[in-house]
């Protein structure tokens, strides 16, 4: 076995213990249940008011509901990214909105990111070995100017971004970093306007 087949194997076996635990909470836990589903109705209609009273209705709590939602909207929602962001930025001041807004953000891109990797891990053709390898160079070079500008105008859905990323040789570490250093812009330039 090479080392290629033990680390999807290792992915896909860390995606499935995630998935599984996922289920085992969401079935055997009622309230996580409803609160998945109340949720997920409110993401769907874009409801403002209702996502801040489910948030503030889980008083110490709500810090790890707002993360949560974040990222399930970001996972399950991509294009109303910013409901969920003006929810956080009024519901937690100063840097708490934005803070939380990242946080969740990371987590439902970075599941896509490592969806488009574990895809192009996948992908094991002549043709996109060789041509991969010059067109993830173009892209490691050109992230920053490319990614950063895409986040801080919010033109693209961020779940988009962290697949295509994930399709290419770019590191998690250099995408998270371009990533995170957009949205604090954006927030900056949010605040300021």
């Amino acid at each position: 076995m090479n080392n290629m087949t033990i680390s999807l194997r290792h992915h896909l076996s860390i995606l499935a213990s995630v998935i599984l635990i996922t289920l085992i909470c969401y079935f055997l836990i009622p309230s996580i249940e409803g609160t998945i589903h109340q949720i997920i109705s409110l993401l769907y209609f874009e409801d403002i008011k209702g996502i801040r009273m489910l948030i503030v209705s889980f008083q110490t709590w709500d810090w790890f509901l707002s993360i949560g939602v974040t990222a399930i909207q970001t996972l399950v929602f991509p294009l109303a990214e910013m409901s969920v962001a003006d929810a956080n930025v009024t519901l937690f001041p100063l840097l708490g909105g934005p803070l939380i807004s990242i946080v969740g953000f990371m987590i439902g891109v970075g599941g896509w990111f490592w969806l488009g990797r574990i895809i192009r891990r996948f992908i094991d053709l002549h043709f996109v070995i060789s041509m991969g390898t010059d067109v993830s160079r173009l892209l490691i070079l050109i992230l920053p100017w490319v990614l950063v500008p895409l986040v801080i105008l919010w033109v693209v859905p961020f779940a988009l971004l962290g697949f295509f990323y994930g399709l290419t040789s770019v590191s998690f570490k250099k995408f998270s970093l371009c990533f995170i250093s957009g949205l604090i812009i954006h927030y900056i330039l949010h605040g300021l306007i």
